[in-house]
């Protein structure tokens, strides 16, 4: 894409059902409708922003077909300077929209056109194991090769699409797009509501780090592929790009930098945010307005989450503004407010989340790790110009509705209290670490271990220990012996975790780094339940034990982050639970037929065979972190 200026996507208006006005009766009585007046649709937005329009086919109008090819290209995504080496899809950045509507098959056919293996893995999506284009899921689509994934829709919410083979590398070159399954009925009840189709716009966040000429630098996991003489970065840049994830110095929206949209004043604006940066957090705040959280990962919430501006410097609310770790979503709805021609922008703001300084020596070599003292410090970024438009709409202000519709095909079905996460005999246990650092930069992190069963108990007595403490120190420590780390590579079948399909279970991932995590699995939705942030205190210091409960509201995941431990390694740590239920069956009343077969659920093993694919991966969405290890599989079977 070559233009600099963005505006709202005008899509397709989907034709209203017959129950369209028996539903705004029924919204009426529950007291959710906002201002109708407030959203007219003849206030639309200057211009379509002009997204890729897949191709239905007229003689079967439930099935969406698409073709992509990946290969490297040159594209302008800064203002200035000559255009910048991507690998893409379709030769944009970010890939073309992809767009469907639940019940629909969608048909993506891939061609290979890099130099390397590839594939294509649909973030979050809900689909048959062996096309879930993990690197489990199937072997690399290679050079000069093609692919063609086939699956129904069976969920609405915002996706994304992105490789799962050298992921870290492949999607910060630009190799990531846009989903977005649509439920009909929840878009018409959203209209009653005042938010329309006309006014949404998607928005994908991503950061690049370009040296001279706008040029991609070194990525660190390239260079510790090459014998050390013939390496480009040092051992502590290395380090820094493995440790904190490669952050960029240029951030995008939908490919550009600094773009501007036009928006109408006074008008509901929907967004969908996907965050497809590797390593950076994205906290977004609009000054002067409220943000409102109406969806995520999985789809619409059951009511919307207000989250004031950020308005100081630094700030530690975590209510305020909206925040995604890299992989996660929100759908979101705002008003611009001001007078015709102001500007408004779209900040990003920084968070401390761990972050990592490098210590070396004299020769260079790497000797240990620090806490990087501007973690959380950096300056606010403007990201995107808003320029507003039109005149006061006329009737009462937008206010949002206190519950948002679902329909049969998208219910949001709460399973938390289905688990008792007491009983550790119904837990996945995951455990997040890293060793310590090699001199030449080198680390390996970890999502199991061994003998996970024994450091289950054994964090699960040290941190009932605290519970009950009452402040008072809590001694001794847990790890790293007998519970050594398994990074993926050496996570086997006898090693992986495993569940039955119709089973409801809970994650337990337990953070033991300093930093935060963002967890993700794939194949099935989670909903959090709670985070354990537990510390067995320090006497040296004077810091007593403790242990802080962070809740939840009722949600569908797939990512989600994992706070640091507050205090020393192996005397803290946090515990995220995440109830999950491997089947399809909160979607079994919908007569679209939203469910999967026992078949398309099944994946087990390391090594995926035609027609039977290796299990289900869980990693960390930090893409270095999953590219060194933090990452492992599970198997699931009727």
């Amino acid at each position: 894409m070559k233009k600099d200026s963005l505006t709202s996507s005008r899509l397709v208006r989907v034709t209203r059902r017959k129950f369209l006005i028996n539903s705004a009766m029924a919204l009426a009585g529950a007291g959710i409708i906002g201002s109708a007046d407030a959203g007219r649709r003849s206030h639309r937005n200057p211009s379509s922003w002009d997204h890729h329009r897949q191709h239905r086919m007229p003689h079967r109008p439930r099935v969406v077909e698409v073709y992509l090819v990946a290969a490297e290209t040159y594209l302008s995504l800064r203002k200035d300077g000559p255009p910048t080496r991507v690998w893409a899809f379709n030769g944009q950045v970010p890939g073309p929209r992809i767009e469907a509507n639940v019940g629909d098959t969608l048909i993506v056919h891939l061609s290979n056109q890099l130099p390397v293996e590839t594939s294509i893995h649909w973030h979050g999506v809900e689909l048959p194991a062996d096309m879930d284009g993990s690197n489990l899921s199937q072997l690399g689509v290679q050079p000069g090769e093609t692919f063609t994934y086939e699956f129904k829709v069976l969920n609405a919410a915002t996706h994304w699409y992105h490789p799962h083979f050298r992921t870290n590398e492949q999607v910060d070159l630009g190799m990531a797009g846009p989903l977005v399954f649509r439920d009909p009925e929840e878009d018409d009840m959203l209209e009653i509501l005042g938010i329309y189709r006309e006014m949404e716009m998607t928005l994908m966040l991503d950061d690049m780090l370009l040296g001279k000429k706008n040029q991609p630098r070194a990525f660190a996991t390239e260079e510790l592929e090459l014998d050390p003489g013939s390496r480009t970065l040092t051992p502590s840049a290395i380090s820094e790009q493995v440790m904190n994830g490669r952050e960029g110095n240029v951030i995008l929206v939908n490919g550009h930098e600094m773009p501007t949209v036009k928006l109408r004043r006074g008008i509901p604006q929907r967004w969908r945010i996907i965050n497809v940066a590797n390593g950076r957090f994205m906290r977004l705040s609009i000054p002067g307005h409220t943000i409102y959280r109406i969806g995520g990962d999985g789809g619409l919430l059951n009511e919307p989450i207000a989250a004031p501006p950020i308005e100081t410097f630094p700030d530690s609310n975590p209510g305020n503004g909206i925040l995604l770790s890299p992989a996660e979503r929100a759908d979101v709805v705002f008003v611009p407010s001001g007078a015709h021609g102001d500007k408004l922008y779209l900040e990003w703001h920084d968070i401390a989340r761990g972050r990592h300084s490098i210590f070396t020596d004299e020769f260079g070599n790497v000797t240990g790790l620090g806490d990087d003292e501007f973690d959380g410090q950096r300056p606010p970024i403007e990201i995107m110009r808003i320029k507003l438009v039109g005149h006061d709409p006329h009737g009462e202000a937008w206010s949002p509705p206190s519950v948002l519709p679902r329909s049969t095909h998208s219910p949001l079905v709460d399973i938390r209290d289905s688990v008792d996460v007491t009983e550790p005999d119904d837990a996945l246990p995951v455990f997040f670490g890293h060793t310590p650092l090699a001199p030449d930069g080198r680390v390996r992190f970890f999502a199991a271990v061994q003998n996970r069963d024994g450091l289950l108990v054994a964090i699960r007595a040290k941190t009932a220990a605290a519970a009950s403490a009452g402040g008072a120190v809590v001694g001794g420590m847990v790890g790293p012996p007998p519970f050594m780390p398994r990074p993926f590579p050496a996570v086997n079948d006898s090693s992986a975790l495993s569940a039955k399909i119709g089973d409801t279970r809970y994650w337990e991932v337990i953070n033991f780094t300093g930093a935060v995590h963002p967890f993700h699995a794939h194949g099935f939705f989670f909903q959090p339940i709670e985070t354990l942030i537990v510390n067995l205190g320090d006497a040296a210091s004077g810091t007593p034990s403790s242990i802080k409960t962070i809740s939840y509201p009722l949600e569908n995941k797939d990512t989600i982050r994992l706070p640091g431990r507050p205090g020393a390694l192996g005397r803290s740590w946090t515990i995220t639970r995440l109830a999950v239920q491997f089947d399809d069956n909160a979607r079994a009343a919908s007569p679209l037929g939203l469910v999967r077969s026992d078949q398309e659920m099944t994946a087990v093993g390391k090594v995926p065979a035609p027609g039977a694919p290796g299990g289900w991966v869980f990693h960390c969405h930090i893409s270095e972190h999953g590219d060194q290890g933090m990452m492992s599989y599970f198997n699931l079977s009727p």
